[in-house]
C-alpha cells in the first residue's frame, strides 16, 4: 500500500512541478528530485592491481551503506567482489577515497530484511526509485574511517597587513 502511496504523490508533485514550471516560463521549480545516492568504489583484484573503479547505488544503514544493484548488474558486481583484495571508496569525483570492507549479502533471506529496513527510513523519492529500478542488495559497505568533511564554504583565510614603517608622530 505504501509503495502505491508514494507512486500517486510523486506523480502529483511531477505535474504540478511541471505547471508551476511552464505558468514561470522556466524560472519555478518546486521540488527537484534527486534520485538515490551513488558511491565510487575502487576495487583492486589481481586482476586488476591498480584497481577498477564502478559506480554502485547505496543507502545509509546505521553505521555502513547497504549495496544496490540493478538484477543485470548484480551478477558482475558479486564477481568483482570475490575477486577483489582491497576496496576504496568515495561519493564522488574528486573526493579523497576511505578505505572500506565489502560483505556480500548472499542469503535471499537477509537481503530482504535489509532492504525492508533501510526503504523503511528512506525517503519517498529514494524508495520509489529503488522499485522503479529494481534494485536488489548485494553488500554491505563498511568504511573503515569516515567520509572526509567537504564543505568547501569553511575554507577561509586570514590576511594580516602591517605596515613596515611605524606611523610618525613628530608633527
Amino acid at each position: 500500500m505504501r509503495h502505491i502511496l508514494d507512486g500517486v504523490l510523486l506523480g502529483v508533485i511531477g505535474q504540478v512541478n511541471r505547471l508551476m514550471f511552464a505558468l514561470s516560463r522556466g524560472r519555478v521549480v518546486l521540488y527537484k528530485f534527486r534520485g538515490v545516492p551513488g558511491i565510487l568504489l575502487t576495487v583492486t583484484a589481481p586482476t586488476a592491481p591498480l584497481g577498477r573503479m564502478t559506480d554502485a547505488v547505496c543507502l545509509p544503514d546505521d553505521d555502513s551503506y547497504l549495496v544496490l544493484a540493478r538484477p543485470l548488474q548484480e551478477a558482475e558486481f558479486c564477481a568483482l567482489l570475490d575477486s577483489s583484495t582491497a576496496v576504496e571508496a568515495m561519493r564522488g569525483p574528486g573526493e579523497t577515497a576511505v578505505p572500506a570492507a565489502l560483505d556480500k549479502l548472499t542469503d535471499s533471506a537477509e537481503r530482504t530484511a535489509v532492504l525492508k529496513r533501510v526503504l523503511s527510513r528512506a525517503s519517498m523519492e529514494e524508495r520509489a526509485e529503488v522499485r522503479r529500478l529494481g534494485l536488489t542488495p548485494v553488500a554491505r559497505l563498511r568504511l573503515h574511517q569516515p567520509f572526509p568533511h567537504s564543505d568547501h564554504s569553511a575554507v577561509a583565510a586570514a590576511i594580516v597587513v602591517e605596515d613596515a614603517e611605524p606611523p610618525s608622530d613628530a608633527r
